[in-house]
């Protein structure tokens, strides 16, 4: 909600705060909420009871009504027992009077539409005044709104006990003392003939008493200097007069106090958008939020570029209006504009900025439009060819054309353009014909700080060099496509360096885009090597998304290539991202060839970090089958290898699968703590594409630890992250996950609805070990509900993918269910049959907690148990089996 001006006070109606006669105070809850009421139906009779309503009192007394009416007056109102806004309507209730103080100082001009936002920089405004500051600039680039600030500012001037006179001296056509002086003493009514210096007489003159309390002197950037010695008079004369300057520049006195005006919020920059939309006649159906959303955004909430752009919505429309801006700002204008030349279009109100430079700020400026979303230092001093960059960069930070930013542990401050000074700026340096060149030198700097901080595709690189890539990742971007036109192999291999980068950050649309252009535009020009790693790189990201067979031919192509290279670390890389797409589609002899050749090359190659990996794919191949012994001892080395090579990715996957070993061995506590160190360890390295996975296998552990609540709370974040990433093949499993839980809480229609999605999903996907459990999860859920036959056909679709996929436990627990509703469809010997070789099965493997859940199923078959039941997620499922059983027999 806006900041409503009052006679005597100023409220901010989002968080309560009031200035009020000079003195800051706060509203209750209570009383914001009377007040809101009030102001949103302002000028409307409201009875006790529908305030009651509304406000929520917690009374059905009419007193209490009254008692925070009178409460409110003495927070807001100039005299409490007059008010000027909150009435009494005698008989009825109370009515909002918003006219009272709502117009300026008479000297203002009137602002005849309504202003949006700025609460905080009025209160801070205000606060420096009170504070005993003698002048505060307003500084900020040009269009950010420090005139509309300064004016608002002056209406409310008393609110801040700056009540005896506001004067607005407009500076924009001053360009020495004498015209400084003229408008000045114009605004005072002050004859300057005679002997007396001007400056002086008008330092004597506001001394005496003359007509202001508050001086606005508005566009003060191009005169700073002469500007500066004036105030430096004027302040010892006239002590007890405050100054507002607004300027790009500070005027730089000591004591002055410096307020940066930012460009507007998000939403206040729509709620600003959709105001001007409408006094231009744009009809409701044509402001949608999202598309205003995007348009502020693209003109970075900068005021003048959103009230030029909402101009505009009634001829192009929002979408016209969207696509228009995402090429050029050249259209933000005031057709029929009768104002100065330099607020009619954002061009020219950026292009007097650009005039106000010397011929340095001039060159440095359209050096750095070359640059993507912010650049650092050390960055400035290899394109502007300058090895002390500093004072020219923060000459443009104080000429309001460069931004300075916080930046990381390693680059501590960065800088960054405005979109529409980049595009004035570019255009400059085109005309200049320089622009070549520099972006040449934007180019190597780009390939030096990537070829630095990259690292191989099996290592991870460090969470600072991490940062520091991912924070110049447009530089790195816009260099790639510059790259791409004009030395496509140099791309190829500045993509590769960035992989590991972007495998832990980044969405995979990104990085299948990336590969794929640098790929087509290399072609057979890259190395062999190369190009291999490449082509692997880009099928593990198309399977992560569900392309498998583009996948598949990409792993062929790379296989070939990589051999022909002759270096082995290359063939291991493409041999281990080969066997886990391998394990993953089920098929198991090729991606165990596939492994136990990488891990030989990686030795070979005295790559630990790249072995680590191997042994970590090889151990969740092994845990797939069921063989959890051999599983557990891979994961164990996988461990040892990544802490040795310092690899801390590989260290997390590894200590992560050996949590879901544990809880397949139902060790509950060694399975959290692994679960733990692997979450501790991606934080490290702020791994969000591992995070995401990691939140699959709390859902499984959820699920498998008996916590169904949790583990919907854990599938639907996955669900989410995998989402956000465009990892289609984690988003089936915690889809399948979602479903297991449902069906322990006994949301039927909901599990029904997320295992028949995951199925389709993971039958896409070529992932036939997690379709598996889909089936078996739909089946025992058809198998409690009675549909027999279809819970037959699921648990038997269930028992062939996992016999393709070889996880051996799987296919015994699949198989005791089956026995059991072939026992409730009458198919006695059919069901016995199954269940002995359920478990014999059961029996040949070496976990404890199969063997007990496959006995737990014994009463049913009229055997008595032979083990005590226990509370593992196998147990359970063949619990639920036997209890839909027992209901209809």
């Amino acid at each position: 909600m806006p900041i409503v001006q009052l006679a005597g006070s100023l409220v901010d109606l989002d968080s309560g705060r009031v200035r009020r006669l000079g003195c800051d105070g706060s509203l209750s809850p209570l009383q914001l909420r009377l007040l809101r009421v009030l102001v949103e139906r302002s000028g409307q009779d409201l009875d006790r009871a529908l305030l009651r309503d509304e406000v929520g009192f917690g009374s059905d007394s009419d007193r209490a009504v009254d008692a925070a009416v009178r409460s409110l007056r003495k927070g807001v109102e100039r005299d409490p027992s007059q008010p000027d806004h909150v009435q009494t309507v005698h008989g009825t209730g109370y009515r909002f009077n918003s006219s009272v103080g709502s117009s300026g100082p008479d000297s203002l001009p009137r602002q005849w539409d309504q202003f949006v936002g700025r609460g905080k920089e009025l209160f801070a405004l205000g606060a420096a005044f009170l504070e005993g500051a003698g002048l505060v600039t307003l500084h900020g680039p040009a269009g950010v709104g420090k005139t509309r600030l300064s004016l608002r500012f002056g209406e409310t001037a008393p609110v801040h006990g700056l009540d005896e006179g506001v004067l607005l001296v407009e500076l924009a056509d001053a360009g020495d003392e004498a015209s400084l002086c003229d408008r000045v003493a114009a605004a005072l009514d002050l004859p300057l003939a005679g002997p007396l210096d001007p400056v002086l007489r008008i330092g004597r003159a506001l001394g005496a008493g003359r007509r202001a309390t508050l001086v606005i002197l508005d566009n003060g950037e191009q005169l700073v200097d002469v500007l500066a010695e004036a105030l430096a008079t004027w302040m010892a004369e006239a002590p007890s007069v405050r100054w507002l300057v607004t300027s790009q520049k500070p005027v730089g006195l000591d004591g002055e106090r410096l307020l940066t005006v930012p460009p507007l919020g998000p939403g206040e920059a729509v709620r600003l958008f959709e105001e001007r939309a409408r006094a231009q006649g744009a009809g409701s159906s044509q402001l949608d939020q999202q598309l205003m959303g995007s348009v502020c955004r693209r003109v970075e909430g900068l005021p003048l570029a959103v009230e030029l752009a909402a101009a505009r919505v009634p001829v192009l429309g929002l979408d016209g209006l969207d696509a228009a801006l995402s090429s050029s700002f050249g259209l933000l204008s005031r057709p029929g504009w009768e104002g100065e030349e330099r607020h009619r279009t954002l061009h020219a109100a950026i292009s007097w900025s650009w005039s106000l430079l010397d011929e340095s700020g001039r060159e440095a400026l359209s050096y750095c439009s070359v640059f993507r979303g912010g650049f650092s230092p050390a960055a400035a001093h290899r394109v502007l060819d300058d090895s002390e960059p500093g004072p020219r960069l923060e000459a443009l930070v104080a000429a309001s054309l460069l931004v300075r930013e916080e930046g990381h542990r390693a680059e501590p401050v960065r800088y960054k353009l405005g979109l529409p000074v980049r595009e004035l700026a570019a255009r400059q340096l085109d005309d200049s014909g320089l622009g070549p060149a520099v972006a040449e030198r934007h180019r190597l700097w780009c390939m030096d700080l990537v070829m630095s901080l990259g690292g191989q595709l099996w290592a991870s690189g460090s969470r600072g060099a991490t940062d520091q890539l991912m924070a110049e990742l447009p530089n790195l971007l816009a260099a790639h496509r510059s790259f791409v036109r004009h030395d496509p192999v140099a791309a190829l291999s500045m993509v590769l360096s960035m992989q590991p980068s972007l495998r832990i950050r980044s969405s995979l649309q990104q990085q299948s885009e990336l590969l794929s252009t640098s790929l087509e535009a290399a072609g057979e020009s890259a190395p062999a090597g190369l190009r291999s790693l490449a082509l692997a790189a880009w099928a593990s990201v198309c399977s992560d998304r569900g392309g498998q067979e583009e996948a598949w031919a990409a792993f062929a192509e790379a296989r070939r290539l990589a051999a022909e290279s002759g270096d082995p670390a290359t063939l291991g890389w493409v041999l281990m991202r080969d066997g886990l797409l391998s394990a993953r589609t089920g098929e198991a002899e090729q991606a165990e060839r596939a492994l136990a050749q990488a891990r030989e090359l990686s030795r070979r190659a005295g790559q630990a970090d790249l072995e680590a990996e191997v042994c970590t794919v090889f151990g969740i191949v092994r845990e797939n089958q069921g063989r959890l012994a051999e599983a557990e001892e891979l994961l164990e080395e996988a461990l040892g290898l990544a802490r040795a090579a310092g690899h801390p990715r590989a260290l997390a996957a590894a200590l992560g699968n050996l949590g879901i070993v544990a809880g397949r061995r139902g060790d509950g506590d060694a399975a959290k703590e692994f679960r733990s160190q692997a979450i501790a360890a991606y934080r490290a390295i702020d791994s969000r594409a591992h995070l995401a996975t990691m939140l699959v296998n709390q859902g499984v552990a959820a699920v498998q630890a008996g916590d169904a609540e949790a583990a919907v709370s854990y599938s639907r974040e996955a669900i989410e992250a995998c989402r956000r990433l465009g990892n289609a093949d984690g988003e089936a499993i915690a889809t399948s996950n979602l479903a297991l839980a449902e069906l322990e809480l006994g949301h039927s229609e909901q599990a029904e609805a997320g295992f028949r999605s995951a199925i389709d999903q993971l039958r896409r996907l070529g992932r036939p070990r997690e379709e598996g459990f889909a089936h078996m999860g739909l089946g025992l859920l058809l198998q409690v509900r009675g549909s027999l036959p279809d819970a037959d056909s699921q648990l038997h679709h269930s028992i062939t993918l996992f016999e393709q996929h070889g996880d051996r436990i799987a296919v015994v627990l699949v198989r005791g269910l089956l026995a059991i509703v072939r026992l409730e469809r009458g198919q006695v010997e059919d069901a016995r049959a199954l269940f002995e070789k359920a478990r014999s099965g059961a029996e040949e493997q070496t976990s404890d907690e199969l063997l007990r859940a496959v006995e737990s199923l014994l009463p049913v078959f009229g055997f008595e148990q032979e083990s005590a039941p226990g509370n593992s997620h196998y147990e359970r499922v063949a619990g639920a089996a036997v209890a839909a059983f027992r209901a209809r027999t």
